[in-house]
């Protein structure tokens, strides 16, 4: 029985581990997006952003880059990082992921970091 509940736990403990590519599904405000210390959030007309399972993605139209239908993102598991493949190349790259979550775990805030990028995203629908 013993054994049992540790195999149990154990699971639970490597499944929590493994949730970025979970955590991400939603809409997300965008807070801030940077690209070498400049900001491109006035450029977007909205700032509304949906990661959607299976990989599909909505980014906002800007004043350069049309509204895509066809934006994707995946998580890369042996990095760590989500890769957004789109056109706009203010969100297109690879990003490392950063939370900060609320005292049961679930994400209010994400930054996506790259080399060049920032993007700060908010959680639409918490009510802290």
């Amino acid at each position: 029985m013993r054994y049992c509940i540790l195999l149990v736990g154990f699971i639970l403990v490597s499944c929590v581990g493994n949730r970025p590519h979970i955590d991400i599904i939603g809409s997300w405000g965008i807070e801030e997006i940077k690209y070498n210390e400049e900001s491109y959030l006035p450029f977007l007309h909205t700032n509304l952003i949906c990661f959607y399972e299976g990989g599909r993605l909505s980014l906002p139209e800007s004043d350069y880059f049309e509204k895509e239908e066809n934006a994707r993102w995946s998580y890369i598991e042996k990095t760590n990082r989500i890769s957004i493949e789109c056109t706009d190349l203010m969100f297109k790259g690879q990003y490392d992921i950063e939370y900060t979550k609320t005292s049961v775990g679930d994400p209010i805030e994400i930054i996506l970091v790259s080399e060049t990028k920032i993007i700060r995203l908010f959680d639409l629908a918490y009510k802290g």
